[in-house]
């Protein structure tokens, strides 16, 4: 993991900064959570640092030592690195979102996460004699050294009692929508099913509907790509995979798809749940003959 360079990047842009490595904290203050401390088996939470100033005038921030995640499976996200104004006991401070990362629990137990180090820099001016130039203003930079403090996860078994035997290994809450596009479909040619599933967890490495096996008779499945991203959500972690499959009517007339479902258990109820998207009916015109080849053109 590479270390951010701010503070040593003003050395080169001021010449005149100073590092002091002192013991003035400026009244900052680092805390460290997550998303949940109880959780199940294969769920995903999001752990962040926050920093707390009063002193808003920050210059720049260096992690000095890595934070221990062992026993969990982890993803480093960006953060916010923007100051809020807040107020705490009467007081007002700053806080900004200063590291995150993503954490998956793949077996059962207590976990511990050990915070990280970091350096902070303070802006300051300060009057100095240089000989070219004579009385000038400096900037100085106050090196703050500051902890994350250790916090805990609890981390529950998947429950056997009705786990379905198309369960996808997603925990969280989802929901499904599949749709065609607009305009005419016809009979031998090719048309796109897009499906969608998103919500609180993550969906990366699921087992994926097997959409193939949910199409009616007469439509033929050709191909089918998956892409997920990753968002944070009232300080929870959100996902979404789009499936996107290439389907090919064999015949005219109408076909229904009513079957497409997806399993997984919801941390929310503690149950198994099987959700199904809406009842999805498209009508195939007249166009390629059944067969799939185009028509034969001779020259006379």
């Amino acid at each position: 993991m590479r270390k951010t360079t701010l503070i040593l990047f003003l050395l080169l842009l001021f010449p005149h900064v100073t590092i002091v490595a002192g013991e003035r904290t400026h009244g900052a203050y680092l805390r460290a959570r997550v998303s949940r401390d109880k959780v199940i088996q294969g769920e995903n939470l999001v752990y962040e640092v926050v920093l707390f100033t009063p002193d808003p005038s920050i210059e720049g921030i260096e992690l000095t030592s890595l934070p221990d995640f062992e026993g969990m499976d982890v993803r480093r996200s960006a953060p916010d690195n923007k100051l809020t104004p807040v107020e705490i006991n009467g007081r007002p401070y700053y806080t900004a979102v200063v590291d995150r990362y993503f954490l998956r629990f793949p077996e059962k137990g207590k976990f511990r996460i050990k915070g990280a180090d970091y350096r902070l820099g303070f802006y300051r001016q300060q009057e100095y004699y240089d000989p070219f130039w004579g009385r000038s203003i400096g900037n100085v930079v106050d090196a703050v050294g500051l902890s994350a403090p250790e916090v805990s996860v609890r981390v529950s078994a998947l429950p056997e009692r009705g786990r379905p035997d198309d369960f996808s290994g997603a925990v969280g809450d989802f929901e499904i929508a599949a749709e065609f596009p607009d305009g005419e479909i016809k009979n031998g040619e090719d048309t796109l099913l897009t499906v969608t599933i998103s919500g609180v967890g993550s969906l990366e490495g699921v087992l994926l509907p097997n959409i193939p096996a949910m199409l009616p008779e007469g439509l033929q499945f050709k191909s089918m790509t998956d892409n997920v991203s990753h968002y944070i959500k009232d300080g929870e972690l959100g996902s979404e995979v789009e499936i996107e499959c290439i389907v090919m009517p064999k015949r005219e007339g109408k076909f229904v798809i009513d079957s497409l479902r997806f399993s997984f258990y919801n941390s929310f109820t503690g149950k198994y749940d099987t959700i199904t998207a809406s009842s999805l009916e498209i009508e195939a015109g007249s166009g390629l003959p059944s067969s799939g080849r185009p028509p034969v053109i001779m020259e006379i």
